[in-house]
């Protein structure tokens, strides 16, 4: 049998080989492995072979340590048209919903001046919204948090009349609220506010039972008025309108285009009229046009795709009813609005309205 140089012992072998050594005869360690029995060379040996397999295998990639993971920047999501049309709709231009809440007309309400009975009283919110408070004047209630008006009554009486006058105001009772719907709703009519908090749009279409069948849930006002004006003399404010696509909501998960609907507030659901175009159009058919929507013979081809090859532009032709029921025939030259930008010669439609486009014979 080899000595150790020979078989290529590694080191990691050692601490066996003077295991071994440390066992043999004195004077028989200088002859090495030679010495010993063929038996416990063999069991040195065998012990020994993992670690040559471990020395003599090349290292492998993986046992390599992990390098370190770089983030990998995705690219930008590419914004789709459709998306781009979402983004690009007007937020709500409605005067926020008050989260404090404001004195509002009916409310019934309790002042306290403490130490001074004469001043402490009940009294409800009129209509205008205003007061006239004893010591102090005029002030206006509707619109305004009760810390508003506590410290205004505070000043005037600090002002005038008492040193650091303590002023409490409570609302002993709410004023029912209500939302106003109308249009293509199973159930317009007022809705009272539970407990005068405002909801969704959502919610308050809901409790009118949902949409009609022929209701353009694309074109939902919210009309809302301001309480007071900044001058505070109690009368209403302008209007403000805005209208939402609700099915981006119900159907498209936009919530951003949600709205809360508050005391007074209007909410109008116009209801889809149909208007007929048959004929020479690409796509002739029934269009669902919003009652409060204006549509001329010329936008209704337009969204019926426009006008076959063999279709005679110069005469095309819309049947109505009249109020007795009688029916008329307006003549329309839609090739002189289109080319010859007479827009004059355009025809608003009405609902219920035909427009036929007859084949030209040339």
């Amino acid at each position: 049998m080899a000595g150790w140089r020979d078989v290529g012992l590694c080191l990691t072998c050692l601490p066996a080989w003077r295991y071994v050594k440390s066992a043999l005869p004195k004077g028989a360690a200088c002859r090495g492995i030679r010495l010993m029995s063929t038996r416990l060379a063999l069991l040195l040996v065998l012990s020994c072979l993992p670690a040559f397999a471990g020395c003599a295998k090349p290292r492998r990639v993986e046992d390599a340590p992990p390098a370190e993971a770089k983030p990998v920047s995705s690219p930008p999501a590419e914004v789709t048209p459709a998306e781009a049309r979402l983004d690009a709709m007007a937020a709500p231009t409605l005067p926020p919903v008050p989260v404090v809440y404001t004195i509002y007309p009916g409310d019934q309400l309790r002042i306290t001046v403490l130490g001074h009975a004469d001043l402490s009283f009940s009294f409800r919110v009129p209509s205008e919204g205003a007061i006239t408070f004893p010591l102090v004047g005029r002030i206006q209630l509707a619109g305004r948090s009760l810390g508003e008006v506590e410290q205004e009554v505070r000043q005037r009486l600090e002002k005038d009349y008492l040193v650091d006058p303590q002023v409490s105001l409570l609302i002993e009772q709410y004023a029912k609220k209500f939302v106003y719907v109308f249009g293509g709703v199973k159930e317009p009519k007022a809705y009272e506010l539970p407990e005068g908090q405002p909801l969704s749009l959502t919610q308050v279409l809901s409790m009118a039972g949902g949409f009609s069948p022929d209701a353009a849930k694309n074109r939902v006002r919210v009309i809302r008025r301001s309480p007071v004006r900044t001058g505070g003399d109690g009368a209403a404010g302008a209007a403000a309108i805005s209208e939402i696509d609700v099915t981006q909501i119900t159907e498209q998960g936009n919530i951003g285009l949600e709205v809360m609907v508050g005391p007074g507030d209007v909410v109008v659901v116009p209801s889809l009229r149909k208007i007929y175009v048959l004929g020479q159009v690409k796509k002739p058919g029934a269009l669902d046009v919003a009652s409060d929507q204006k549509v001329t013979v010329t936008q209704a081809i337009s969204l019926s795709g426009g006008f076959t090859n063999v279709a005679s532009e110069r005469s095309v032709k819309v049947l109505r009813r009249d109020a007795a029921g009688r029916q008329q025939s307006i003549e329309v030259d839609v090739w002189s609005v289109i080319q010859g930008g007479l827009l004059e010669n355009d025809v608003e439609l009405k609902p219920g309205d035909i427009v036929f486009v007859p084949e030209s014979l040339f």
